[in-house]
């Protein structure tokens, strides 16, 4: 049982109050003091110009991750089909693991670099998503949930009519039934993506109130032994990721204890985003490791 009133020592070798945490999830040590204490290794969500929303060049993409000391990075762009708004991403699948390998050819003596891919998962396009991942260029798959009742998160029409406890009930929904895709993939991609546009005066979302949901969803990941990601990609101001802290600590007592880092960068400015906080939440909640993907084998790797 935790101490709430013991110090733990942090990657520095210096101590910081057991209860850190503001209610929001950010560790109170200020950002100069937490990249002093972690030293980020991998960054398993990253978009290129491949992706509709991305105009950055891939090598580009692997070059920063290198400046930056990372060993790892998995390139993920999109492949939406049937997007309702055409957001489909990835045109010609053997063109994009073309690419990618040659990158991961040329700079293997500096980083390993992950030929991958986020899949927006809807119930008909298990068929399309399951031919995608047939070629076996294609090492690693985030499985996340855009596209909810025919709208995208993003799209304020979603959630028209809706309070934010039945907008927020379906997206759970649509997580549930994609952790349980027929299709390959490896980790499960920004569980509280619904978070970000919400239009609610409260946007967080409070494992108490989809307690029911969660639970599903995490002892899926768990008894099929995928990754949970945490997603440094936030709206909300001094929240460290999604799922919120709450919510990889609700994980966690469950049994998991697959997680990875993941920026989901669009541009190179937020590779490795937030992860010295993110890692001092994970290391707070239990974790000791992240898990990478590396010629077809889990790899873990010590936070």
């Amino acid at each position: 049982m935790r101490n709430p009133g013991a110090p733990q020592k942090n990657f520095a070798g210096l101590f910081l109050p057991r209860n850190r945490h503001t209610a929001a999830g950010l560790p109170a040590a200020p950002k100069e003091v937490l990249s002093r204490m972690y030293q980020p290794v991998a960054d398993c969500h990253l978009h290129t110009d491949f992706s509709p929303d991305s105009k950055t060049p891939a090598e580009e993409t692997v070059r920063r991750a290198i400046a930056l000391g990372l060993k790892h990075i998995a390139i993920t762009d999109h492949f939406d089909p049937k997007h309702p708004e055409d957001f489909v991403g990835i045109a010609d699948a053997a063109q994009y693991a073309r690419t990618l390998s040659a990158l991961k050819k040329k700079y293997e003596k500096d980083i390993y670099v992950s030929v991958g891919v986020e899949i927006g998962y809807m119930p008909f396009t298990e068929e399309a998503a399951a031919a995608f991942f047939d070629d076996p260029a294609i090492e690693y798959i985030i499985n996340s949930v855009h596209v909810v009742s025919g709208y995208d998160c993003y799209n304020p029409a979603f959630y028209e009519g809706k309070t934010r406890d039945e907008a927020y009930g379906e997206y759970f929904a649509a997580v549930y039934d994609s952790v349980r895709a027929p299709y390959r993939f490896d980790a499960v991609g920004h569980i509280g993506y619904v978070e970000r546009r919400a239009p609610y005066a409260d946007r967080r979302i409070r494992y108490a109130d989809f307690k029911e949901i969660l639970d599903k969803i995490f002892d899926v990941i768990i008894e099929r032994d995928k990754i949970l990601e945490l997603n440094t990609s936030t709206s909300i101001p001094d929240l460290v990721c999604i799922p919120t802290p709450e919510l990889a600590e609700a994980y966690f007592r469950r049994g998991g204890r697959r997680i990875t880092f993941s920026s989901d960068a669009h541009d190179t400015a937020r590779i490795a985003d937030n992860f010295a906080a993110a890692a001092l939440v994970a290391r707070d909640i239990g974790f000791t490791c992240i898990t990478v993907k590396e010629n077809g084998i889990y790899r873990d790797i010590n936070i």
